[in-house]
């Protein structure tokens, strides 16, 4: 039986365990909550727990004695997993819930006042937890949030076991909408493919919806900063560049002069990609083609900005001022933001990758003289209505392969390539037809590949991933995902 001891000043907050669920869970000996009170260790005469801070500072300090005592009377031999709730730790996600659930024993430290001395911590904490970025006047109600999330994975306590599976953030993915009786509720209905019964249907309805904590952080990063950018560079995939555009920026960008770089211009067809320019230029956008691995279109880039600045950058002159002009560098994940970046400084300057993610904070950079950059996360939007549009993402890696039903993926780039790059299929693994169904031309896929397991059965998840592997590596020539309507 999993045990959790909480170490605190105020046992009564976790009376909101003695209803629901998890009270449920507790009357079944599923886990068990023991509450220590830290008063109940203290060696003075009036029980206190608090004094006051050296070197000063506003506030009262827990002093170590009662605390180090009170948990050293519910774990003396340090078996157990020992935790401080702190806003200064590390942030509580779903992954860390999930490593957190399968520790048998669990010491939870809820901090008052302005803190627990340091030197508890050095002794006797294993490590600090954060529910969020903000200040709570203690650790009770943080514990009763890590309690309540990590005990969901205790087999059991949910009802139905796909619930932990399948639920919000358990594969960063955002949950789709859910709706239940009645059919109709003030004239609106219920989605009709919800109510087909094709399971297939709603199955891919519910499909791709990626939205991971760190992208909410990502946009609040980007809606603080734009105030103090004078552009925005706004780099798209020249293969897919209608499902590069984040509709979650618009509202974001208003009326900041943007630079358009179509990246990765080199993965398609020059022909392709005039059609694209084409459109940018009727619509009379500033934009530049750009190939940001080999640097060579940088000095176009850079000229593109300052073209689109440069009535800003005349008035900086007229008044004497002698400041940078600041850029924001914006894209979805995996679309070369990075790349771009280091290309433009001419070094490496931030982590770059052939995924998704590799960029998690705000980095501001000096590109030359009078220029400098604000790189940001790779950011998508929180619900992906179009499914074409998201396989395009999940195509060329922008959506972590590992929140994916990757079979599905790899069956849909079949098809895909079926209509769009006929032949393409045929030449890399020299099947014997394209005509055939997508899933007969993905297991002679396997069998050509040698992805067949003992007894015959097929290993479609390394068949799948190899398609999707060939697809970004060119394998399939220059592709062009999407064009301009």
């Amino acid at each position: 039986m999993n045990k959790y001891d909480v170490v605190t000043l105020f046992p009564e907050v976790f009376s909101a365990l003695d209803s629901g669920i998890l009270k449920k869970a507790i009357d079944n000996n599923l886990f068990r909550v023991n509450l220590t009170q830290i008063r109940d260790f203290s060696k003075d005469k009036h029980h206190k727990t608090d004094d006051y801070s050296f070197g000063g500072g506003a506030g009262m300090i827990m002093t170590p004695q009662p605390v180090h005592d009170a948990i050293q009377s519910v774990d003396p031999l340090h078996k157990a997993k020992r935790i401080y709730m702190s806003p200064r730790g590390v942030p509580l996600n779903q992954k860390l819930v999930e490593e957190l659930s399968k520790e048998e024993h669990i010491v939870i430290l809820c901090g008052s006042y302005e803190g627990v001395d340091q030197r508890v911590i050095d002794l006797d904490i294993d490590m600090e937890i954060s529910i969020g970025d903000y200040v709570l006047t203690s650790g009770e109600l943080p514990a009763l949030v890590l309690i309540n999330a990590v005990v969901r994975y205790i087999p059991g306590v949910l009802g139905s076991s796909e619930s932990t599976t399948e639920e919000s953030f358990s594969e960063n993915l955002l949950e789709y909408p859910q709706y239940t009786r009645p059919q109709n509720f003030m004239g609106m209905e219920v989605p009709e493919v919800l109510t087909s019964g094709d399971h297939e249907k709603v199955r891919k309805t519910m499909q791709i919806n990626w939205f991971p904590g760190h992208m909410t952080k990502a946009m609040r990063l980007i809606e603080e900063n734009i105030k103090i950018v004078d552009a925005v560079i706004y780099v798209l995939d020249s293969r897919a560049v209608s499902a590069c555009i984040n509709p979650s920026f618009s509202d974001v960008i208003k009326n900041k002069p943007i630079v358009y770089v179509l990246n990765k211009a080199d993965l398609v067809e020059e022909s392709d990609l005039k059609k694209w320019c084409a459109y940018f230029d009727e619509k009379g956008f500033a934009y530049v083609t750009s190939n940001s691995a080999n640097g060579k279109d940088n000095a176009k880039i850079l000229k593109k900005l300052l073209c689109v600045l440069d009535d800003k950058i005349k008035r900086y002159r007229e008044k004497g001022v002698n400041t940078p002009v600041r850029a924001m560098v914006i894209g979805i994940p995996n679309s070369g933001k990075s790349t771009l970046i280091n290309s433009l400084c001419g070094g490496k300057r931030t982590i770059t990758g052939d995924r998704p993610g590799v960029t998690k904070a705000k980095q501001w950079l000096s590109v030359q003289k009078g220029v400098d950059m604000l790189d940001t996360p790779g950011t998508l939007w929180p619900k992906l209505d179009d499914q074409n549009a998201a396989m395009h993402l999940a195509f060329i890696g922008s959506i972590k392969d590992d929140v994916l039903d990757i079979n599905e993926v790899a069956i849909n780039l079949i098809d895909f390539l079926k209509t769009n790059k006929s032949g393409a299929l045929t030449e890399r693994y020299k099947i014997s037809s394209e005509n055939a169904e997508n899933i007969q031309i993905f297991e002679e896929i396997a069998v050509k590949r040698g992805f067949v397991l003992r007894g015959g059965d097929y290993d479609y998840e390394r068949t799948a991933r190899a398609i999707i592997d060939d697809f970004r590596k060119q394998k399939f020539g220059k592709v062009m995902l999407e064009y301009p309507v």
